[in-house]
């Protein structure tokens, strides 16, 4: 108990840290809308994985950013921004930059200073935020995307200079642990839109933070097993 709530307790701290570390943080949601591809679920039963498969049509997941207010100061396609965390949650799989405990989070695939010409195709890994594309002072989509451990699983945002849309996103989750008889791990291969929402009123953001902590506190007990 004492455990979880230090875990909980440093995941708020963290995140406030980060949240403050620039001048005018600006929080943001994203909501992925799945039109074509599929859920597979792989269970352990008599030691050897068992996969059953379903549509993904229709399937929503979420994830919430913190970036400095500067990058909406003009608009464009692709901008870079200083990012305070990133998190994203796809069935079993998380990517988290800034925030404690494991996850699939290796780095981001975005605009790099210095190469204009790397957000014309999907490499660009490694860039210090993904793309972001703003219109009249709000955050209208997405590019670059986020990648785990040797690129295995990753959230692919559009890339417009290669004719993607900025509201597209692609989705490869990896299959995780299933040590023991029963386990099971879900993870998704799919495409659909993005929708980016700025987050406005405190209290949303303070429900934010919270389940920024139970999805660390889910996270950690999950990788524990690995």
């Amino acid at each position: 108990m004492v455990r979880g709530f230090l875990r909980v307790f440093s995941a708020v701290v963290m995140l406030s840290l980060a949240t403050h570390a620039y001048a005018a943080p600006v929080v943001h949601a994203i909501r992925f809308t799945v039109e074509t591809g599929s859920v597979f679920t792989s269970t352990l039963l008599n030691g050897e994985p068992v996969t059953q498969q379903r549509s993904a049509v229709g399937d929503v997941y979420f994830g919430f950013f913190s970036v400095d207010s500067e990058v909406l100061q003009s608009d464009g396609v692709g901008k870079p921004g200083q990012v305070g965390f990133f998190i994203i949650q796809m069935q079993d799989n998380i990517w988290a930059y800034n925030f404690p405990g494991n996850n699939s989070f290796e780095g981001f695939r975005g605009p790099i200073p210095g190469d204009p010409h790397c957000m014309e195709w999907a490499s660009c890994l490694g860039a210090p935020s993904p793309g972001f594309s703003v219109t009249n002072g709000r955050i209208t989509g997405l590019t670059g995307g986020v990648f785990g451990w040797s690129d295995a699983s990753f959230v692919d945002f559009g890339l417009p200079a290669g004719g993607i849309p900025d509201t597209s996103f692609s989705a490869i989750t990896e299959y995780g642990p299933v040590y023991e008889e029963g386990d099971s791990w879900t993870y998704l291969q799919g495409q659909g839109h993005l929708e980016v929402f700025r987050v406005e009123e405190p209290d949303t953001i303070l429900l934010l933070l919270a389940g920024l902590c139970v999805i660390a506190v889910g996270c950690g007990s999950r990788r524990a097993q690995v």
